[in-house]
């Protein structure tokens, strides 16, 4: 999932003053760039009242503020936010010297980032359903050493889940209670049933490592946009659906 960067109401106002100077966006540099509309990275700085740096010539540049601080790097297909890495729909790209940004990830990743209160209204978050991933015969991952299941360790997290989320307010359902099989067609098929408004699914990756540690998140893909996983667009990428 697209990293959710904490930001104090401070910053929010400080940005939208820079904001408000530039009210209609019209981009000084604009530029077609693998079939697609791009925009210059210092452009996009002016545009929000933020300062502009060259890090690196041709490579790294920086956009900031006293509270923000974005860095971009040629051919990335993600950028970093206050010290949080952000996925992006398309490459950094690089023109004539200077890095660009798709017109995409401007609309749907800077933006709503920067200006938070110009993006539509948030839908409505009531009624949220939890999946405990695998159940039943299917065990997901398991930890021989000492006997752990993915299977258990998912409906452990998600009863203590509904528990929270419950205490503030929510509506949680779960599509299993115990230690049950269910199929993937039918753990959607609850969720529309019951007209979610929210559906996580819960899982535990294997390693052999154990060094490593975090959280993974799996996201729809904006319309019109390859998977992070894809250097490509595929003809599915430009399909809708219900989620992205």
């Amino acid at each position: 999932m697209h990293a959710k960067p904490q930001r104090s109401r401070l910053t929010v106002l400080a940005l939208t003053c820079g904001y408000l100077l530039n009210p209609q966006r019209l981009w000084s540099k604009t530029a077609r760039l693998f079939g697609r509309s791009y925009t210059e990275v210092k452009a996009i700085a002016s545009q929000f009242g933020m300062g502009h740096a060259v890090v690196s010539a041709r490579k790294i540049e920086r956009v900031a503020s006293r509270w923000t601080k974005m860095s971009f790097t040629i051919h990335k297909r993600d950028f970093r936010f206050n010290d949080v890495k952000i996925a992006l729909g398309y490459p950094v790209a690089e023109t004539g010297g200077n890095l660009w940004l798709s017109g995409s990830d401007i609309d749907g990743n800077i933006e709503p980032l920067l200006v938070p209160q110009r993006v539509n209204p948030k839908p409505k978050l009531y009624r949220i359903v939890l999946d405990p991933g695998h159940g039943g015969k299917d065990t997901g991952a398991i930890n021989k050493q000492v006997g752990i299941r993915e299977k258990d360790l998912a409906l452990q997290v998600a009863h203590r889940l509904k528990h929270k989320l419950s205490a503030l307010g929510y509506q949680v359902l779960l599509t299993r209670e115990n230690d049950k099989f269910i199929e993937l067609d039918d753990r959607a098929g609850f969720a529309n049933k019951v007209k979610a408004d929210l559906f996580v699914s819960i899982h535990f990756n294997a390693v052999d490592s154990s060094s490593v540690q975090g959280i993974e998140t799996f996201v729809m893909t904006p319309k019109g946009q390859p998977s992070t996983r894809n250097t490509k667009r595929h003809h599915s990428d430009a399909k809708s659906y219900a989620g992205n």
